[in-house]
């Protein structure tokens, strides 16, 4: 990098416009007058060139340049030079000594400057935090930032608006977090974010400045004042969009088809799901303690879920709104203390099945009509005195059962015949496992098994897994720091290993 210089070392410079050289000779040399010629000129490089000087009778002329004072070049025999790394904007004085080979000189001195260099309004290599209003102000008019923070100082000079961010466009990764902003107006052009998350921000009460936000992941947390978003928009071909640990708030407006999207609810006092009346498919939505929830009406255009939880939703009653839904990949309902009717459910095609903490479930009729499933957990379900009649269901990937009080045998899964994980605890009513005799196989690519049976009070009877015991294996799982055997039966009225398990003699006492 060329060195600038607080001052000229040579007396003899001198600074000329546009190029223009100024010549001095030695009286006694036979190198005399020559002139340089500026050629290109960038902001970062400038090239010049000169002409022989006139009477060269003494051998060959070399030269010698200078740059600021700053010798680049003696003994040097060419006509030009390419002047590289220069600043920006900078006014540059120079010489070039003709020296012949009797050291006799002449010279003549140049001067340039440089070009300014173009603002460049992508930063896509920029990480920017703007803690004080000062910063917000003079930031550059950037339209693409990889990565931005807006935050907070106890300097005095608080955030109050962000005017001056209104030529962004893109970010990469935006957070707002602890800002002493109440709105974030002049974010107006922002319209594609890749990570952006508001949490935090205890005075932020209106982000309608986001409305042309398109964002692949979209979290809003904790922000009291908060109370309306229903100006954003969720959907695009990729969205998880979180909104976690608000008050009563008004949601965004869901796109019609959000078969990409991921939406979670939690810690909120949303009373219903306004926002997801045109939705007609969605990925994944899961509400997760909403204790003022009791509308999901929005839901009824709905055909497809892949994924739907609904837990701690004690004031949610009715899921009618479920009526149209044809398929639901995974559905897992917990905690709901006034659910009472299920029969919405009873014409959707389920994967995976979760029904825990529902007082008020009586019966499985509705779900008679399923011909598939792949995993079926209930557990904490006091009314239920007989297990689903699944009769069109001939293997599934994973059975768990716990904590059912009113079951005393293990009916409806007589037509079961390939399992890989079999869990059974806290059934103290039960005491044998006839109902699942004819398993023979491990619905896994292999025979591995996992065989969790415990605290079932009066079991004492385990024959109907002989022959499933005997064709599969159970392995010890190792999850640091501890290896735990996938075979584990403890707390029932008799408890068998697993070769006992595989006698027909001992399986049983």
């Amino acid at each position: 990098m060329i060195k600038k210089l607080l001052f000229i070392f040579f007396a003899y410079l001198l600074v000329s416009c546009g190029g223009d050289d100024d010549t001095t000779s030695d009286p006694n040399s036979s190198a005399n007058t020559f002139d340089v010629t500026i050629g290109y000129v960038t902001n970062h490089e400038v090239g010049i060139n000169w002409t022989t000087p006139t009477q060269s009778i003494e051998g060959t002329v070399s030269y010698k340049i200078v740059l600021e004072g700053e010798v680049l070049a003696e003994n040097y025999t060419n006509n030009y030079w390419d002047f590289t790394q220069l600043f920006s904007d900078y006014e540059y004085s120079g010489s070039i000594f003709a020296v012949d080979t009797s050291g006799n000189s002449t010279v003549t001195n140049f001067s340039f400057r440089t070009e300014i260099t173009p603002f460049n309004p992508d930063c896509g290599n920029c990480f920017i935090t703007l803690r004080t209003q000062t910063e917000v102000d003079n930031l550059p008019p950037y339209t693409s930032i990889n990565e931005l923070t807006i935050s907070a100082t106890n300097t005095g000079d608080d955030i109050t608006n962000l005017n001056n961010l209104s030529n962004i466009q893109t970010i990469r990764k935006f957070w707002i977090h602890e800002a002493t902003i109440t709105n974030v107006d002049g974010l107006e052009n922002l319209t594609e974010v890749g990570t952006c998350w508001i949490w935090d921000n205890s005075n932020l009460n209106d982000i309608n400045g986001l409305e042309n936000l398109s964002a692949s992941w979209l979290l809003i947390q904790n922000n009291p004042s908060l109370t309306d978003i229903s100006a954003l928009t969720i959907g695009g071909e990729y969205i998880r969009f979180e909104l976690n640990d608000t008050p009563e708030i008004i949601l965004p407006n869901i796109a019609a088809n959000c078969d990409e999207c991921t939406i979670s609810i939690e810690n909120s006092g949303i009373t219903n799901l306004n926002g997801f009346n045109n939705v007609q498919t969605l990925k994944s939505l899961t509400i997760d303690n909403a204790p003022a929830l009791h509308d999901i009406s929005a839901l009824s255009n709905v055909n497809t879920f892949e994924n739907l939880k609904i837990k701690d939703a004690p004031q949610l009653s009715d899921i009618s709104s479920l009526n149209n839904v044809n398929s639901i990949y995974g559905l897992e309902l917990n905690n709901l203390p006034l659910l009472s009717n299920f029969n919405p459910l009873s014409s959707i095609s389920f994967n995976d099945i979760k029904f825990t903490n529902l007082p008020l479930l009586n019966d499985f009729t509705f779900l008679n009509n399923t011909t598939s499933l792949n995993t079926l957990n209930l557990g904490n379900l006091p009314q239920i005195s007989n297990l689903p009649s699944l009769t069109n269901v001939t293997s599934l990937y994973g059975l768990y059962l716990s904590n059912l009080p009113s079951i005393t045998a293990i009916d409806g899964l007589e037509n079961l015949t390939a399992i890989e994980e079999l869990e059974i605890n806290s059934l103290v009513g039960i005491t044998s496992l006839e109902g699942l005799n004819n398993l023979t196989s491990s619905s896994g690519s292999g025979d591995r098994a996992r065989i969790y049976i415990n605290n079932n009070s009066q079991l004492t009877d385990f024959c109907a897994l002989t022959t499933y015991a005997l064709n599969t294996t159970c392995y010890d799982e190792y999850i640091e720091p501890q290896v735990y055997s996938e075979y584990q039966v403890n707390g029932n009225a008799y408890n068998p290993t697993e070769p006992q398990m595989e006698s027909t003699t001992a399986c049983s006492q």
